[in-house]
């Protein structure tokens, strides 16, 4: 009955302008802010994947190879997200950052998601043996997404926290460290003190001309125009409220006057409970 007023190939141009379209709000959140992981919930490594996966599936619907390709890629990418979709709907997430800066609940994402796959297992083209290995196992096309999937793996595991430290300080000259605060168990409603390290690492002083934070539950103490000292450190005072139950990631950058690094960023983790 589907396959009356629906074809495979209209439901792949249609889900493939949708990823389009999440990609594009995905990469713009990653680009311009940089509280992004925090605001989705999900590591920067995961969110540049996403948007590789987005990206290359995109890519396969558009491009000269078989049906049968298409719909693999699109059964596998859906897949995933159903499942990922699902798993946030169970933990009571109020957004997986599937969609950039617009927040979705994952209750509407899981529906779609699924009817998306149910729609594509339904409408699968036709599969035979010799499809699959005259037109697949030897085609130049699995060779370039594999290369294609190689280098989106590299560009996420560029963006992990001890990848990103190094290419900072040997590449960029960063001379600035920050380093991360394990709070553990807080509970939500209740202030507590901790301490931010900020480590000079080079000959010249570093003024802080600015402070951004990532939530008004976390307050630094009043730094602007304070120095970090030459070869020395520099202990910031920060006040936490948790303000949600749940996993507590905030962050707290220091914007420097060094032409080098313009800015450091700070982060403190811990799981707040209810009071």
């Amino acid at each position: 009955m589907i396959r009356k007023w629906l074809s495979f190939r209209t439901l792949s141009i249609a889900l493939a302008l949708v990823l389009v379209v999440t990609a594009a709000l995905k990469l713009h959140l990653l680009l311009t802010d940089p509280f992004a992981d925090i605001k989705t919930g999900t590591s920067l490594p995961l969110l540049w994947l996403a948007v590789f996966a987005e990206a290359g599936v995109v890519w396969i619907v558009f491009s000269y190879v078989p049906d049968q390709f298409k719909w693999l890629s699109l059964v596998l990418l859906f897949g995933v997200m159903t499942a990922v979709s699902g798993y946030n709907v169970i933990i009571s997430k109020s957004n997986c950052g599937c969609a950039g800066v617009i927040e979705i609940d994952p209750v509407y994402l899981f529906a779609f998601d699924a009817f998306a796959l149910i729609l594509a297992i339904i409408l699968r083209p036709e599969f035979t043996r010799q499809m699959f290995t005259n037109r697949f196992l030897s085609s130049n096309e699995i060779a370039r997404f594999a290369g294609f999937s190689v280098r989106a793996g590299g560009f996420a595991l560029l963006h992990t926290g001890p990848s990103l430290a190094l290419f900072h300080s040997t590449f960029l000259g960063h001379d600035v460290e920050a380093f991360p605060v394990r709070l553990g168990f807080l509970k939500t409603g209740e202030t507590i003190q901790c301490e931010l390290r900020l480590k000079n690492h080079s000959t010249d002083l570093r003024r802080i001309v600015g402070v951004g934070k990532s939530c008004t539950c976390v307050v630094p103490q009043e730094l602007v125009g304070a120095s970090i000292p030459t070869k020395g450190e520099l202990i910031v005072e920060v006040t936490v409220q948790p303000k949600f139950a749940g996993e507590f990631h905030q962050r707290v950058l220091f914007y420097l006057d060094s032409p080098q690094q313009y800015v450091v960023a700070a982060d403190l983790f811990g799981r707040s409970l209810e009071n």
